[in-house]
């Protein structure tokens, strides 16, 4: 599997604000990094509140498309309360399937 990069441009003083925050909490840039976006991925609800705080505070997306995505992981939830399982673990009953089935 090929990895990629992933640049971001700070100030000066934001990544020395960074270097000292992460030294404090005894974390590396790419583990931060990692675990930041394994998170977002994961759709963990910690960082999908701050990513619709930031949406709603800088006007990224208008309030009809914010309430359409609330609506949409609302039923999400609903279903995976409903069937007990997660779309990761649906994903891996998928994977299960064809290594049992190559056929299918």
């Amino acid at each position: 599997m090929a990895q990629k990069r992933i640049i971001v441009n700070l100030t000066d003083q934001q990544h020395a604000n960074l270097i000292v925050k992460l030294k404090y909490d005894g974390l590396a840039q790419t583990k931060f990094m990692r675990a930041y976006i394994n998170a977002y991925l994961e759709d963990s609800k910690l960082i999908r509140d701050f990513i619709n705080d930031h949406k709603e505070k800088n006007k990224v997306q208008n309030k009809k498309k914010r309430s359409k995505q609330a609506r949409i992981l609302e039923k999400k939830a609903e279903n995976e309360n409903k069937f007990g399982l997660k779309t990761c673990e649906i994903e891996n009953i998928f994977d299960l399937i064809q290594k049992e089935h190559p056929e299918l």
